[in-house]
């Protein structure tokens, strides 16, 4: 068995710094004389936007639902130096230019910031096209505690490398070494929240507009805190109460004890705790019921211990105790929205339209549930596809593995683009196979 290893490092530094760089090239001989070549080219992280493509994962994912109560959000970036991509410097030392805002929506709804929408034309030093300028967001703090933004002494302890060598990562085209942003805030309970990858910015004020730039352009170098952020990329989650229960039988199969209660036990909807009691069958509610007791036991014993309350010497009390946790509840427990969650509360039934249609190639295909799909190209335009669904229940397959031995491929497709099918009978793409590459993709 390959041996897999994951570890932390504090930082990666790039090795050419960001700035403004010069070659010259001079040629001098006795034959002839050649004019100085000079070529410029920068050197610099991203002060506008961070492109989807480098950003390997975030947690809470975006967009879902939850019991994240008590974590700390992170994003993951394909790039180990990316935060460090910027020479930014607190008292002599370099530190990560971006940081992570975790606001309630009810914060952002208070009046204490505004979101402004700008572009890169007010962005100092933009290395974008004027006449094409990309979207740029800020972030203002109007009123209310600075300490909604984490201090620059404590930015250099939010971010750090992934170190990770695993045999699987070749195999899935992943860098071993990855960069990790961490939330200074915790998440509370039944709160929505919204995440921001930002850095701190300082407005300049010249003839034209107000301009904005990376706040580390003192002559020493050092990175300020401000009242106003630019937006890099940002995602949103919600927060749900931990009390709330489902009895979901394939989660209760990992149960010790599942042979004493299985018998005519059925999944159910998400339900209170009372409700889950009424759901459950004699031995399931029985073992709840002393799950509640010792729980509640345990709570109390905690309540009486003296301040400072110690978890060591809590734990050390309990060890000699007879009463035993039967975890029933943690496995009840109902933890928000997943992808397997999703597809339990689809209501799928089979369904079938009637269509006369006189091309049999045509005609073949939208037997096996495909569908034309108009969709957008790289380089701009539009274009009509077939695409077929994940969550077809069709005894289809089409050999993959054997299409991609037929070119003469040796290595794993790397990208979507090198699954995008040729219908011959139709003439038209079939984009099934690109779309699911990267919907794997996106959940890894």
């Amino acid at each position: 068995m390959a041996e897999e290893k994951t570890g932390i490092a504090p930082s990666h530094i790039p090795t050419v710094g960001s700035g403004k760089y010069q070659i010259k090239t001079d040629l001098q001989n006795n034959l002839t004389t050649v004019q100085q070549q000079e070529i410029v080219f920068y050197v610099e992280g991203y002060n506008a936007a961070i492109p989807q493509n480098e950003i390997l994962a975030m947690y809470p994912p975006n967009e879902h639902t939850g019991d994240f109560a008590g974590a700390f959000p992170h994003i993951q970036f394909r790039r180990s130096t990316l935060p460090w991509e910027f020479d930014c410097q607190y008292k002599g030392t370099r530190i990560p230019y971006i940081f992570l805002v975790l606001l309630k929506e009810e914060e952002l709804a208070s009046g204490d910031f505004e979101i402004l929408e700008s572009d890169t034309n007010h962005l100092n030093d933009s290395l974008e096209d004027i006449t094409e300028p990309k979207p740029l967001k800020i972030l203002n703090l109007l009123k209310g505690s600075r300490e909604i933004f984490p201090s620059v002494d404590f930015v250099s302890q939010l971010a750090h490398v992934r170190v990770q060598e695993h045999e699987e990562l070749k195999k899935l085209n992943l860098p071993e070494e990855t960069s990790i942003v961490i939330s200074h805030r915790r998440v509370e309970t039944d709160t929505k929240y919204k995440v921001f990858v930002c850095y701190y910015s300082a407005e300049v004020n010249n003839q034209e507009k107000e301009k904005y730039q990376l706040n580390n352009f003192s002559g020493a170098n050092e990175y300020e805190k401000t009242k106003s952020c630019v937006v890099l990329a940002e995602w949103s989650f919600e927060s749900i109460s931990a009390d709330l229960y489902q009895i979901n039988i394939n989660k209760l199969k990992e149960h010790p004890d599942f042979n004493t209660f299985q018998k005519g036990l059925a999944d159910s909807e998400v339900l209170t705790l009372e409700e889950l009691k009424k759901a459950a069958n004699p031995e399931l509610a029985r073992l709840i019921s002393e799950n509640e007791a010792y729980l509640k036991a345990r709570k109390q014993e905690w309540e009486k211990l003296p301040e400072p309350k110690s978890v060591r010497d809590f734990e050390e009390t309990e060890n000699g105790k007879k009463e035993q946790n039967n975890y029933i509840l943690e496995y009840l427990r109902y933890n928000g929205k997943n992808l397997k969650g999703y597809l339990y509360e689809l209501q799928l039934q089979p369904f079938k339209m009637t269509m006369n249609v006189e091309h049999e190639a045509v005609r073949k295909l939208i037997d096996l549930a495909k569908i034309p799909l108009e969709h957008q190209l790289k380089a701009g335009g539009k274009i009509v596809s077939w695409y077929q669904g994940p969550f077809i229940n069709w005894n289809y397959s089409f050999d993959l593995y054997g299409w991609i031995q037929e070119r003469g491929w040796t290595d794993v497709p790397d990208h979507q683009d090198y699954l995008n099918l040729l219908n011959e009978d139709t003439k038209m793409y079939d984009m099934t196979y690109s779309a699911a590459w990267q919907l794997g993709r996106l959940m890894i």
